[in-house]
């Protein structure tokens, strides 16, 4: 059954890059201010579901505590370098790079000596490199559109997903989903809430416009939800083979779709740059799921 709760939440995460894309493009500018708002309404969320349907919620030992301590800190920050970096970088670069995530968590989990692959793997997994660069290619072909602030900011967010799928799968040996997403997400909470000093004038102004910016931002964090509960689940199976799922670039046809349809509301790319991210991301998803499946053991 994992293997069908990361495809849904792969499939929500999908919608919500290209909500992201459209809220911090249209909507609000303030990634902080963003981060903040739709996981208050994730743990609002969360919150109702424990009460409405009396989940009694365990209180967590030292050792979880330090897990959702880490959770919360990489999440916070991964969320924040996120929308910073979808102000800057197509949606259709965005999905196909998720597999960057992958190369971090086969990286973290070796150094941590929880799973090993083959030679040959590892030769695969670092092939998803120059995968990557090809994928954020724009119609001037040039590497600059690779060595930029905006894939720096997503690398960051994919290394931080990479961090959360461990401690998701380490917490939750010891938890069950419900426990560990309330407690994570209020940690979560907690962290953004730090930072409302600096944002408190631009969360005025959000709140004061519930249509226009709090509606979008709230969107963001009801799928938000809906993906990370699948994942969280999802993730009590096999860590390798979640991922490659969850790495499924469906943003990057959603993205093309909307561009054929409506040019330059997501982005606006010549078709043959389209045609070589496509193809990028095929071979990027075939490494994906030859190493996280084990087909080459």
């Amino acid at each position: 059954m994992y293997i069908l709760y990361a495809f849904l939440s792969s499939i929500m995460f999908a919608l919500l890059n290209l909500f992201s894309k459209i809220v911090i493009k249209y909507k609000a500018k303030n990634p902080v201010s963003i981060s903040l708002i739709k996981n208050v309404v994730r743990l609002t969320l969360l919150a109702s579901y424990v009460f409405i349907f009396g989940h009694g919620i365990n209180i967590p030992g030292r050792n979880e505590l330090i897990v959702f301590l880490l959770y919360g800190l990489f999440f916070v920050v991964g969320d924040i370098f996120y929308f910073k970096g979808m102000e800057k970088v197509d949606v259709s670069v965005s999905s196909p790079l998720f597999s960057m995530r992958t190369v971090f968590s086969v990286v973290l989990v070796y150094i941590l000596g929880i799973e090993t692959y083959s030679l040959l793997e590892y030769v695969l997994i670092f092939l998803l490199l120059p995968l990557a660069i090809l994928i954020s290619m724009k119609k001037d072909f040039k590497l600059k559109n690779f060595l930029n602030p905006g894939i720096a900011y997503l690398m960051v967010e994919y290394f931080s997903l990479a961090v959360i799928s461990i401690l998701t799968n380490r917490g939750q040996l010891r938890m069950d989903f419900v426990d560990f997403s309330f407690w994570s997400i209020l940690v979560v909470v907690i962290l953004n809430l730090s930072f409302l000093p600096w944002v408190f004038g631009d969360i005025k102004k959000i709140v004061g416009r519930p249509k226009k910016l709090l509606l979008p931002i709230s969107i963001l964090g009801i799928v938000s939800l809906a993906g990370s509960v699948l994942q969280v689940v999802a993730l009590a199976g096999n860590v390798a083979v979640v991922t490659a799922i969850i790495s499924l670039p469906l943003s990057l046809v959603l993205a093309t779709v909307i561009t054929i349809f409506k040019p330059g509301y997501i982005e606006n790319n010549p078709w043959w740059v389209y045609l070589l991210r496509f193809v990028a991301a095929g071979c990027s998803l075939i490494i994906v799921l030859a190493v996280g499946l084990g087909w080459l053991r």
